[in-house]
């Protein structure tokens, strides 16, 4: 039964309706994803810039924390070096001690009326020169000197007279200093 109705028309007008409602939902669709990935795009870059930040602070820190060991590591070499240098000006003032001590007893034995002019030390031997009034008292002073177990040998290098007609001698003595194997402090 035929009726006569032509239904193409409507059929092709609700078929380009579908078409276009498709098209406006896939570019809506579309117009979203592309919406969604470029929100996604700035927050993945938000945080690759923090990130970035993140790194460029640690490093900062890393190189300051490089620093402070460098300069930890100057002081420790600073603090060893005084320390050894410590240990030196303690050995050498030990050292002083005796040897200033041996000088000053040696000074102090000088005989009266005796004038020490010179006193020189060349590492082994060790010179006095002077003036004196008696040798009888030069004679006990070397052997007070050769007593003294800073000293190996005394000996009375040269006793001359006095010119210009002034009482007593001129004398040097040389005393040759203990070796260190025998014990001997004075000149080490």
């Amino acid at each position: 039964m035929p009726t006569g109705v032509n239904l193409l028309p409507w059929r092709q007008r609700t078929a380009h309706r579908r078409r276009r409602r498709f098209s406006g939902q896939l570019i809506t669709a579309l117009l979203i994803g592309v919406a969604i990935s470029a929100v996604a795009a700035q927050a993945v870059d938000h945080r690759v810039q923090i990130a970035g930040q993140r790194h460029q602070q640690l490093q900062w820190e890393a190189d300051q924390l490089r620093d402070d060991l460098r300069i930890i590591r100057d002081l420790e070499q600073r603090r060893a070096s005084y320390q050894q240098r410590l240990k030196v000006l303690e050995s050498l003032a030990a050292k002083r001690t005796d040897t200033t001590a041996t000088l000053t007893g040696l000074l102090a034995e000088l005989p009266e009326e005796t004038v020490l002019q010179r006193l020189t030390w060349d590492g082994s031997q060790l010179h006095l020169g002077g003036r004196s009034q008696d040798p009888a008292a030069l004679a006990l002073y070397l052997d007070q000197l050769e007593s003294r177990p800073a000293f190996d040998q005394a000996r009375l290098e040269t006793l001359t007279p006095t010119r210009n007609g002034n009482p007593g001698q001129h004398f040097r003595i040389g005393v040759r200093l203990d070796s260190p194997a025998n014990g001997g402090t004075i000149g080490e």
